[in-house]
C-alpha cells in the first residue's frame, strides 16, 4: 500500500487546495487528527463532493463533542463545508443576473444561514426582521424576490397578505420559507399568494433552482413592465403628433383600425372648407421672413384648433391656404353645417388672431371661406414609404374658386347646399359666379358670423 503525505497529496492535485483546508492541515495535525486531514485532501482532489459534505458533517460532531478540539478547526470545516455548498449550486445560479433578495425573517439563526447559502451565489440579500421592515425596504431599495420566513405562521401570512395588498408590490414572487412540512398551510399560503412554499433543507441544487426560477420570472416580469411602460410613452408621442394633424377621434379611429392606413381610396360624399388670406402677397412683402412665418402660426394655428373641434380634419396647408375635410375619414351626420358652422366660428376667432398679432408688432388680417359639398375620392395616397391622407375631384378645385371670391370676413357657399342650414351664417345676398375651370354658372349664397 502506497501511503502519501498531505503535502504530497496537495502538491500532486491540480486543484488548489482552498484556504480553509490549507488551515485544517495544520490545525488538525495538533489536535492528533493528521489522517482526517489526509482524508479531506484527498476527496477534494478527487471531487467527490457529497462524500466530502457527508465526511465534514460527520466529523464536525465528532469534533463538537470532543473539549479537547480548537474552536478554529470548528470554523474552518463550516468554512470549507459553505464553500462546498457554494461550488455545488453555482451552476443553477442565473447567469449574469445575480438577484436583489428581501429576507424576511425575525430569527437571527435562520436568517443567516439563508444568507450564507445566497449570498456566495452572488446574491444581494435586503434584511428584514418584520412586516413593517420588509415593505419600507422594498420600497426604499430595490428586490425582486421575497423570502418570507414561516417560523411563525399566522405573523407570515399577515406580512404576505400586506405585501399582496401593496399597490406597488404586489406583483413580486414570495417564496414561502417552512420549517414545518404541512399541505394545508402550505396550499393556504399559495392561496393568498405565494409563489411557492419551500421546506428545509435550504441547501443544494433544488433550493438553488426554485430561486432562479423565480427571479427569472421576476426579471421578465420587470422587462415586460419596462417595455409596456416605452411602449405607452411612444404611443402617447405618437398621439400627440398625429393630433398636430388630425383631430383626437380621428386619431383614435386610425390607432384603433390599422387598416385605415394602407394605401387606397374611396367614394365618398364630404364637405370641403377652403379658407385663405386676403392681400398675403402685399403683407409678405413688407415683412421678415422670421415676421411671415410668426404671423401665419398664429393664424393657421387658431383655424386648425376651430377646425378640430368641429369634428374635421385639416386636410392641406398651402401657403397661407388651408383645406379643412369633414366626413372623411370619420363620418360626420350633416356635415355641410358642421363645415358651416366651423366657417362662422373661424372669422369669428379672427378677432383672438389679430389681438395675437397686435402683441407680436404685426398687421391685423382678414380671411375669405369657400365651403362645397360633393363627392371626392378620399384615402391614402403617394407610395409604401410615404404617404397622405389626400382628396381628389372637383368640389375640392370649386371650394378653392368659391374661396377666391370671398371678400375678407365672409363665407361663400352654394345656394343650393344651404337646405339643411347655414351653420349660424347670416345671408347677405345671393348671385351668380363663374368658377375658372367650370362649363357653367353657379349660384352662390354670401354668408358673415353674425
Amino acid at each position: 500500500m502506497v501511503i502519501f503525505t498531505i503535502n504530497e497529496l496537495a502538491m500532486e492535485s491540480k486543484k488548489p487546495l482552498p484556504s480553509s483546508l490549507a488551515a485544517l492541515q495544520h490545525y488538525l495535525a495538533e489536535i492528533q487528527l493528521s489522517e482526517v486531514a489526509s482524508k479531506l485532501v484527498t476527496l477534494w482532489r478527487q471531487n467527490k463532493t457529497d462524500v466530502l459534505a457527508t465526511f465534514i458533517e460527520q466529523e464536525l460532531s465528532k469534533i463538537q463533542d470532543d473539549s479537547s478540539a480548537k474552536t478554529v478547526v470548528i470554523q474552518e470545516l463550516k468554512n470549507l463545508q459553505l464553500l462546498l455548498q457554494s461550488e455545488k449550486t453555482s451552476r443553477f445560479k442565473v447567469t449574469n443576473q445575480a438577484g436583489y433578495i428581501l429576507l424576511v425573517s425575525s430569527n437571527a439563526v435562520n436568517r443567516l444561514k439563508i444568507c450564507r447559502i445566497l449570498e456566495p451565489q452572488g446574491h444581494h440579500i435586503l434584511i428584514a426582521k418584520s412586516q413593517e421592515q420588509g415593505i419600507d425596504a422594498v420600497v426604499r431599495q430595490h428586490a425582486e424576490l421575497v423570502l418570507l420566513d414561516a417560523d411563525d405562521e399566522d405573523d407570515a401570512l399577515s406580512t404576505l397578505t400586506a405585501f399582496k395588498q401593496h399597490k406597488t408590490l404586489k406583483h413580486l414572487p414570495i417564496l414561502i420559507l417552512s420549517q414545518t412540512p404541512n399541505t394545508e398551510i402550505a396550499a393556504e399560503f399559495i392561496q393568498q399568494g405565494a409563489t411557492d412554499v419551500i421546506s428545509p433543507p435550504y441547501s443544494g441544487p433544488l433550493f438553488s433552482a426554485r430561486i432562479a426560477s423565480a427571479l427569472q420570472v421576476s426579471h421578465r416580469r420587470e422587462d415586460d413592465l419596462s417595455q409596456g411602460k416605452a411602449a405607452r410613452r411612444r404611443h402617447r408621442q405618437m398621439h400627440l403628433i398625429a393630433e398636430r394633424y388630425l383631430n383626437s377621434e380621428v386619431v383614435n379611429q386610425m390607432l384603433d383600425n390599422p387598416k385605415q392606413s394602407e394605401l387606397g381610396g374611396e367614394l365618398r360624399e364630404v364637405s370641403l372648407l377652403m379658407c385663405d388670406m386676403r392681400g398675403f402677397t402685399q403683407i409678405t412683402e413688407k415683412l421678415a421672413p422670421q415676421d411671415v412665418v410668426a404671423l401665419l402660426n398664429v393664424y393657421l394655428g387658431k383655424m386648425t384648433e376651430v377646425v378640430h373641434q368641429h369634428g374635421g380634419i385639416v386636410n392641406e396647408f398651402e401657403g397661407d391656404s388651408l383645406l379643412a375635410l369633414f366626413n372623411a375619414p370619420i363620418q360626420l351626420h350633416e356635415h355641410t353645417v358642421a363645415a358651416l358652422t366651423c366657417a362662422v366660428n373661424m372669422q369669428r376667432a379672427m378677432s383672438e388672431v389679430n389681438a395675437r398679432l397686435t402683441e407680436l408688432n404685426l398687421p391685423e388680417i382678414s380671411i375669405g371661406i369657400g365651403v362645397v359639398r360633393g363627392e371626392v375620392v378620399v384615402g391614402n395616397m403617394g407610395s409604401e414609404r410615404r404617404m397622405k391622407y389626400g382628396v381628389v375631384g372637383s368640389p375640392v378645385n370649386l371650394s378653392a374658386r368659391l374661396q377666391s371670391v370671398a371678400n375678407g370676413g365672409e363665407i361663400v357657399a352654394l345656394a343650393s347646399q344651404l337646405s339643411e342650414g347655414a351653420g349660424g351664417a347670416r345671408i347677405l345676398r345671393t348671385g351668380f359666379v363663374s368658377p375658372k375651370g367650370f362649363s357653367r354658372d353657379v349660384e352662390v349664397a354670401i354668408l358673415v358670423a353674425p
